[in-house]
C-alpha cells in the first residue's frame, strides 16, 4: 500500500543537514579570509607567524616572532624578537637593517631594546653588532657599530660612538664618548672619555676622567686626569685624584684671582710658624725653558730640589712622567706665607732701627745743646 509522504523522515533530515554542513564548511575559508588582489604589498609566511611587505624582489621589510632574512628578497628591515620565544627573548625587540651587495645579503646594523628581565636588564642598543655579547649585563647602552660588542657582565655602561668600550667585558659604569674611546678597557670601571681615542689604552684601569682627542697616556693606569688634545704624558692640565692634585702644564691666568676656603671653622689651628727671613735669604732664583716647550719660553723661580732642602714641606712628591720618576712639584703657598714672615721680620728690624735711630738723635740733639752752652760760657 503506497503512504503519501508529508514530510522528511528522521533519516533522511539527518542526511540533509549533514550534506549542508559539508557544503558551508568547504565555503569558510573563501567567506571570511580577506580578498587580496595582485597590488597589496603584504603577504604571510608559511610559519604563520610573519608578515612580509613587498612584492617578489621588492619585498623590504620582514615582521614576525621568526623573521629572517629572505636571500632570495631585498629585504632592508627586519623586526623580530631574533627567533627565540622564551619569556627572555620576548621581552627583547630588534629591528635588524640588510643590504644585499652583490647578490649577498649582510647585516648593516640593528636597533635593539629590552626590558628589565633577569637576562636582558634594561639595555639600549643602536647599531650593527652593539652589546652583542650581553649575557648577565644590565643598564647598558651603546649607540654606534662595533659600540660595547664584547660586553658580557658589565652594567651601567654608555658607549657613543664606533667602537668605543669596544672590548669592555666586566667593567662598569664607564662614560665612553667619540670613536674608538676606552676601546681596549675589559674590566676597569667609573671611567669618563669624552673624545676621539680617549683613554685608549686602559685595560683595567679605573676612576680616570679624559677630555679631548686622544686624551689620556699609552699606560693603563688609574684614578688620573686628562685635559688635552694630544696624547702625552703631560697634559695641558692634569692630575691625580687620589693626591687631590692638579697640574697645570703652561700659564693660568684668572680675572678674580686665586680662592681657597680659609675659614677657621674648618681648621685645627696649632702654634705660630716664625720660619721667615732666613729661609727667604736663602733660596736661589733661577732663568729656565722647559724641555717640552718648543718655544723656548724663559721662566724663573727656584728649583725643586734647591728648595727642598730648605723648605722640604714646600716640596711633594707627584707621579711618574715617562722616564721621570717621582717628579717634585712645589706648593707655592708655603713660599708665600714664609715670605710674609720675612716681611714681617725685616719690618720688625725696621722698626727697631727707626726707635734706635730716633733716640741716637735726640741724644745727639741733647749733646748739640750741651756743646752749645758750653761754648756761649766760653766766649762770655
Amino acid at each position: 500500500m503506497n503512504r503519501k509522504q508529508n514530510g522528511f523522515s528522521i533519516i533522511e533530515a539527518l542526511i540533509t543537514m549533514l550534506i549542508v554542513s559539508i557544503i558551508l564548511t568547504s565555503l569558510i575559508p573563501v567567506v571570511t579570509k580577506k580578498q587580496r588582489v595582485s597590488s597589496d604589498p603584504w603577504s604571510y609566511s608559511s610559519n604563520a607567524s610573519d608578515i612580509y611587505f613587498g612584492l617578489g624582489e621588492s619585498q623590504s621589510a620582514l615582521i614576525g616572532a621568526n623573521a629572517v632574512p629572505d636571500e632570495s628578497k631585498n629585504c632592508r628591515l627586519i623586526i623580530t624578537n631574533n627567533g627565540n620565544l622564551s619569556p627572555d627573548a620576548l621581552n627583547t625587540s630588534m629591528i635588524d637593517f640588510y643590504q644585499k651587495n652583490a647578490g649577498v645579503m649582510s647585516k648593516i646594523g640593528r636597533i635593539a631594546f629590552d626590558f628589565d628581565t633577569p637576562l636582558s636588564g634594561g639595555n639600549t642598543a643602536i647599531g650593527n653588532d652593539v652589546l652583542s655579547s650581553i649575557t648577565t649585563g644590565s643598564k647598558n647602552t651603546g649607540l654606534g657599530n662595533g659600540a660595547s660588542q664584547s660586553n658580557t657582565l658589565g652594567q651601567s655602561n654608555t658607549a657613543v660612538g664606533y667602537f668605543a668600550l669596544n672590548e669592555n667585558r666586566a667593567g662598569s659604569y664607564n662614560s665612553a664618548f667619540g670613536r674608538d674611546a676606552l676601546i681596549k678597557n675589559q674590566g676597569g670601571s667609573n671611567n669618563v672619555a669624552i673624545g676621539y681615542e680617549t683613554l685608549r689604552s686602559i685595560i683595567t684601569g679605573s676612576n680616570n676622567i679624559a677630555i679631548g682627542p686622544n686624551a689620556g697616556p699609552d699606560s693603563d693606569t688609574s684614578n688620573q686626569l686628562f685635559i688635552d688634545i694630544k696624547k702625552t704624558d703631560s697634559p695641558l692640565i692634569g692630575g691625580n685624584f687620589n693626591d687631590r692634585v692638579i697640574h697645570i702644564n703652561g700659564s693660568l691666568t684668572t680675572t678674580s684671582g686665586a680662592v681657597t676656603a680659609s675659614d677657621k671653622r674648618l681648621k685645627n689651628i696649632g702654634q705660630d710658624n716664625n720660619i721667615g727671613i732666613e729661609e727667604i735669604s736663602k733660596l736661589q732664583v733661577k732663568n729656565y725653558t722647559y724641555k717640552s716647550d718648543k718655544t723656548k719660553r724663559i721662566h724663573k723661580g727656584v728649583i725643586a730640589q734647591d728648595l727642598q732642602k730648605i723648605m722640604p714641606n714646600a716640596i711633594f712628591v707627584g707621579e711618574n712622567s715617562g722616564k721621570i720618576k717621582n717628579i717634585l712639584y712645589i706648593d707655592t703657598n708655603e713660599i708665600l706665607f714664609t715670605a710674609i714672615n720675612a716681611i714681617k721680620q725685616n719690618y720688625s728690624e725696621i722698626q727697631k732701627l727707626k726707635k734706635e735711630n730716633l733716640e741716637l738723635k735726640n741724644q745727639l740733639q741733647d749733646m748739640n745743646k750741651r756743646i752749645e752752652k758750653l761754648e756761649k760760657k766760653k766766649s762770655s
